[in-house]
């Protein structure tokens, strides 16, 4: 996998994936009182991706990076190794290859632009949007390609779009819904996974797990 982060540094990328495959708390390695347990995890993690045969290559770059930039370093990098995933984190805060002048538009492009590098690299590309802020009333809701915030230009661009709901209560759940709508070689629907935010992660809904009270009591 290759990561572009944009948004973060490379150490503090890191420092999230080392808590995601370490199983510990993220804030305890970037604060520095990791217990005993978790201090041995790390070191087992550490060695763990030192000798592992595949490669996650994080990329520090600057917001307002072009997908011409990104290119050019991917360029350079596949003399390295072939990534199977290019992750570029995130749309939102990238300029277009050329400007547009509208906030909308120029959003669009982006999305435009990279998958024309996904499609010319014939390389996948995972990247991040965000969505329009809704009324309380409208949390919940499955919702479509027109959720998207800044421009419908990205959902049209894009071969699967992934929306992750924000519910009035969502703060209080375990579980978070993850809708596809769309994606344009297989099935679209939702997706449950439990929330593993500081250890960085989402994971899968284990059998013997259901909703809470505060959710529709009939779903798993």
């Amino acid at each position: 996998i290759l990561y572009f982060t944009l948004e973060m540094s490379k150490k503090q990328m890191e420092q999230r994936m080392d808590a995601n495959l370490a199983d510990i708390r993220h804030k305890a390695i970037s604060r520095g009182f990791l217990t005993l347990d978790e201090k041995q995890r790390w070191k087992n993690s550490l060695s763990f991706q030192k000798n592992y045969d595949k490669h996650f290559y994080i990329v520090d770059m600057p917001r307002g990076s072009r997908t011409l930039d990104i290119e050019a370093r991917f360029d350079s990098i596949v003399a390295e190794f072939e990534p199977d995933l290019v992750v570029v984190d995130y749309l939102g805060i990238m300029k277009p290859n050329r400007d547009f002048g509208q906030d909308w538009l120029e959003v669009g492009h982006v999305a435009a632009d990279l998958h024309e590098f996904c499609r010319s690299k014939n390389i996948a590309v995972l990247t991040g949007a965000q969505r329009k802020n809704q009324d309380k009333k409208d949390k919940g809701k499955a919702g479509d390609l027109t959720d998207l915030g800044r421009s419908k230009l990205i959902g049209d661009n894009a071969n699967i779009v992934l929306l992750i709901e924000e519910r009035e209560d969502e703060r209080l759940r375990e579980d978070a819904v993850l809708t596809f709508v769309k994606n344009r070689d297989g099935e679209k629907g939702e997706v449950r996974l439990l929330k593993e935010f500081e250890k960085s992660k989402f994971s899968s809904v284990p059998d013997n797990w259901s909703l809470s009270s505060l959710g529709d009591e009939n779903a798993i």
